[in-house]
């Protein structure tokens, strides 16, 4: 063995071993990953910030496209939520991403939660090909032509992660598009994913600025975007903990309205531990258990509202402490608008009130109970506001689900990947079976699948070598999860959750030509 051979063998070790002490820190893992898309992105992604409140994707681009003059002649802002169902998750890998952008790009700013880092097996593969690239820029024995050959290919088969998917696809449709991300994931104490979330924003009309709280009590300096810390500093007590994923928040302004966003993925399943049921109760609402709350709270919600009302609580310091009044929050909160608890928590906030009451989830089946579910399940997705301190906002239909299987949109995504029958004599009487041109598009996409899998490359043990060699299995998946669920009743919409989400987006339109506060 060469000399140099054997420094390679060392320094391979040293960088595994440094990738394996990383993972083990959530905050430095993210933040290693952001340093890593500066590496092999080549400038894609315009330029990149990666501070400890907030990660910044094409943070330059408000300074070559933001134009007061052009936000101020839209009139409007137009905001969003949407849960985009574990975008980069390995759970997800036939997420059509071109798709999902161009129904962002219906909207100037989205907060977007379940976006999640490469994990697993794609974490793995990143880490070979990075470890590769950082060893062939030092190797002597390769020609200058050689070895930047070498690198370029190899980043092109670093995967990236699914809300820079996302971005890019934006940026295909409008090069302003950009994103503010959480610092490192976050997720309940038995959460098997972590999650990211982030406001994907288009610069020509909305621009970050300067949010009051992460200054005075995360960074200490200019911050536009930070995690919410529920801490004695700002809130008066620690109840952190006691949150599954802190809120993110984040300052913008289009024209002459400048606005607050509080994003939020409340808990879904409730803790099984007494102990800790008791003091989420305690510290939200001052009782011991969720019957002492009266009618309208269960034990499958009352985690789910004490989170809220934190937040609540939190959204009427920060006005009584800031300038900044217009603060919203927004996201998936896993209750329905229609739940009779509502209104006993939100007595003390004023005006505030949720605004949708659509459907926003996606059921899988047919039907429930005998009923057709025209694929929808529950209202979970909200914005929450004062409409008297946030008047730019109001309005009784303001406030819409954007439902990608029936508008213009369900049109791409049919012709793409619908594969069954339609009604049969124009009754309600369904075609389960594989239609003939249902049967061209699966032949279509397992040979695009596959070839698009047998073109991908991995490093192992210092060889450049195909990353998989069982592409059987990979059609497997795409038949499980796309084409066959189809086929049956009870998965009968699920091919939408598979390409997009199973979650439909919400939005609003605020008036950008004036402010009040």
């Amino acid at each position: 063995m060469s000399i140099n051979h054997h420094w390679d063998y060392i320094l391979r070790f040293i960088l595994w071993a440094l990738a394996i002490y990383l993972t083990f820190s959530a905050a430095a893992n993210e933040k290693v990953y952001c340093l890593e898309q500066k590496e092999v992105s080549d400038g894609a992604f315009g330029e990149i910030e990666c501070l400890n409140p907030y990660h910044h994707y094409n943070s330059s681009a408000v300074k070559r496209f933001y134009s007061y003059k052009e936000a101020m002649k839209t009139k409007n802002i137009r905001i969003s939520t949407f849960n985009v169902y574990q975008a980069g998750s390995t759970k997800t890998e036939f997420k059509d991403y071109e798709i999902v952008a161009k129904i962002i790009n219906n909207w100037d700013v989205i907060g977007a939660v379940e976006l999640v880092s490469n994990t697993g097996e794609n974490r793995r593969h990143n880490e070979s090909i990075y470890e590769e690239i950082e060893l062939l820029k030092e190797n002597p024995r390769l020609s200058t032509s050689e070895r930047n050959k070498k690198i370029k290919f190899l980043k092109k088969q670093y995967t990236q992660p699914g809300y820079l998917k996302i971005l890019e696809e934006l940026m295909k449709l409008d090069p302003s598009w950009s994103l503010v991300l959480t610092p490192r994931d976050d997720g309940s104490r038995n959460a098997t994913v972590k999650e990211l979330a982030g406001y994907f924003y288009r610069a020509r009309i909305v621009k970050p600025v300067d949010n009051e709280y992460c200054e005075n009590f995360v960074s200490n300096k200019n911050s536009i975007a930070c995690y919410v810390n529920f801490d004695k500093n700002f809130y008066g007590r620690n109840v952190s903990s006691l949150i599954s994923r802190l809120p993110f928040i984040g300052s913008f302004r289009s024209g002459r309205f400048d606005f607050s966003l509080l994003l939020t993925h409340t808990v879904f399943t409730p803790t099984s531990d007494p102990v800790y049921k008791k003091k989420i109760l305690n510290e939200a609402f001052n009782v011991d258990d969720h019957t002492d709350l009266g009618f309208g709270v269960t034990a499958q919600t009352y985690q789910r509202f004490a989170e809220i009302k934190h937040l609540l609580n939190f959204v009427q310091l920060y006005k009584n402490s800031f300038k900044e009044n217009d603060l919203i929050l927004l996201g998936d909160m896993n209750l329905n608008g229609d739940e009779e608890f509502w209104a006993e928590m939100l007595r003390d906030f004023g005006n505030t009130s949720v605004k949708v009451k659509e459907k926003t989830t996606i059921a899988r089946s047919f039907e429930r109970g005998g009923e057709p579910t025209k694929g929808l399940a529950n209202n979970y997705d909200h914005f929450i506001f004062d409409d008297k301190t946030t008047a730019q906002c109001a309005g009784r239909d303001n406030f819409k689900a954007y439902n990608f299987m029936e508008n213009q949109i369900s049109h791409l995504i049919n012709r793409k990947y619908f594969v069954r029958g339609r009604r049969i004599n124009n009754h309600d009487v369904y075609d389960f079976k594989l239609s003939k041109d249902g049967e061209e598009k699966v032949k279509y996409l397992r040979n695009s699948y596959s070839r698009y899998v047998g073109s991908l490359y991995t490093v192992s043990r210092g060889e450049i070598v195909k990353r998989f060699t069982e592409l059987d299995e990979k059609i497997e998946d795409i038949d499980r999860k796309l084409f066959l669920p189809q086929l049956r009743e009870r998965s009968y919409y699920r091919y939408f959750q598979e390409v997009v989400s199973d979650h439909l987006p919400i939005y609003m339109t605020c008036r950008n030509t004036y402010d009040e506060d």
